[in-house]
């Protein structure tokens, strides 16, 4: 019997502010840094609420990426929410 291959879940985690002492040049970056990892999102952005300006900008670029966002886990494709809760 053949597997079915599943997702791969990557979890992104990396500095932005941390370490620069605020200096703009080493914040920007460490976002290029973090921004190298767009591609892994490219079945889409689920933006989860409550107020960030680095999701906010994630929502940006994943439109100007012409990537889905969805704004409720009930919308995003393959996901059976009630298997989450």
């Amino acid at each position: 019997m053949a597997r079915t291959p599943h997702p791969m879940l990557v979890l992104i985690a990396g500095s932005y502010r941390s370490g620069t002492g605020d200096d703009p040049s080493l914040m920007a970056a460490n976002l290029a840094r973090l921004e190298e990892a767009w591609p892994l999102f490219r079945a889409g952005v689920l933006r989860l609420p409550g107020e960030s300006t680095g999701a906010d900008r994630d929502v940006v670029i994943a439109r100007e990426r012409g990537l889905p966002v969805c704004t409720r886990l009930e919308d995003v494709p393959r996901i059976a929410a009630p298997a989450l809760a």
